[in-house]
């Protein structure tokens, strides 16, 4: 009977050293994920401030451009807001098809990289 509890108590102990390196590996990659999915959100975030301002001042510049042409700023800024009108009225129709397929697909390249479990592939070899 004591060879049974001391078998118990020595693997009650690597067992509970197992759950506490287990809970600690999954909080790390928790971590790895989280941090991985906001960096990809600043940069997003800075690349659309970045492209709209450009847009901004390139809708400017043909804004002029087409006043110039027409002879009208009226007319050619009016060019330049309809074209957005357009351009808004088709994301709408085609909202699910395009623009949600790219965040989705982003945002899972981001959780599920490919270089993520190359590595993880790698440490499971070096254990066996």
């Amino acid at each position: 009977m004591d060879e049974q509890n001391s078998f118990f108590t020595e693997y009650k102990s690597v067992f509970k050293n197992y759950l506490h390196n287990r809970f600690t590996l999954i909080k790390l990659q928790a971590v790895d994920t989280v941090s991985r999915l906001v960096g990809a959100l600043v940069v997003g975030v800075l690349l659309a401030v970045i492209g709209f301002v450009a847009l901004l001042f390139i809708s400017f510049m043909l804004g002029y451009y087409f006043s110039s042409l027409t002879g009208s700023n009226f007319a050619g800024f009016s060019i330049i807001a309809a074209f957005y009108v357009i351009l808004f009225l088709i994301i709408i129709i085609f909202r699910k098809s395009l623009v949600e397929k790219l965040i989705m697909n982003a945002v899972i390249k981001v959780l599920f990289d490919k270089n993520k479990d190359h590595h993880d592939h790698d440490f499971k070899a070096d254990n066996h």
